[in-house]
């Protein structure tokens, strides 16, 4: 399954095709001013290796993985799309969105502490309803495609406790600030510039998952 949504991703990125955009909140960023960044699109393999590495390598082999891997391999392949095209394909959200509670209720298998599949609700809906408030108070500072990701992020993270769900929150601005701010000392980017938010709301996640697996 996995392989053919990697496959889809690969033919329709390489088409640029833009099928999930339009009326229906589009799939990410649609302003002219946004920064898109030439990343080639077989980056999305060993990019998904590396943030399903970091995983397995903090939680072990153990019935995470079960949800961890997908959602690695989600999160590397969303992250390229992103910073190529500017947007986050309804055809990955939507799915990622329906089978993550599934996922995840298989994963309670593991013996990992205080595991919770209500919090797990909680924390998608939570993470969901604070994207949906700043994009319409503020919708030039992100795309739907970002609102329609938060919720399969809040729910990973939530099922492991609120503080990994408040620090992949947090994280995914502090990566961004510094990103930012380089941007604007070389010139690459001016103020109104937009940058792809996707990619920093996975690095985030990840970072908080890793966080939480050792301890800190």
């Amino acid at each position: 399954m996995f392989a053919a949504a990697v496959g889809k991703t690969l033919e329709v990125t390489t088409e640029n095709s833009t099928s999930d955009t339009g009326p229906e909140f589009g799939d990410e960023h649609e302003h002219v001013d946004d920064l898109a960044w030439p990343v080639p699109v077989a980056t999305m393999i060993p990019l998904a290796a590396v943030f399903c590495g970091l995983l397995l390598w903090a939680f072990g082999v153990d019935w995470l993985q079960v949800a961890l891997f997908p959602f690695g391999v989600l999160l590397g392949v969303i992250t390229v799309i992103d910073l190529r095209e500017l947007r986050i394909p309804n055809f990955l959200t939507r799915p990622a969105t329906v089978l993550a509670l599934p996922l995840l209720a298989v994963a309670q298998l593991s013996e990992w502490p205080d595991l919770s599949l209500w919090r797990a609700g909680l924390g998608g809906a939570a993470m969901f309803v604070f994207y949906l408030l700043l994009i319409f108070i503020y919708p030039a500072g992100m795309g739907w495609g970002d609102v329609k990701l938060a919720p399969v992020i809040g729910a990973q993270l939530g099922f492991l406790g609120w503080i990994p769900t408040v620090r992949g929150l947090v994280l995914a601005y502090l990566v961004i600030g510094p990103v930012a701010i380089a941007l604007l000392l070389f010139g690459r980017a001016k103020m109104k510039t937009g940058l792809p938010f996707g990619p920093f709301m996975a690095v985030g996640a990840v970072i908080a998952l890793v966080l939480e697996a050792r301890g800190f």
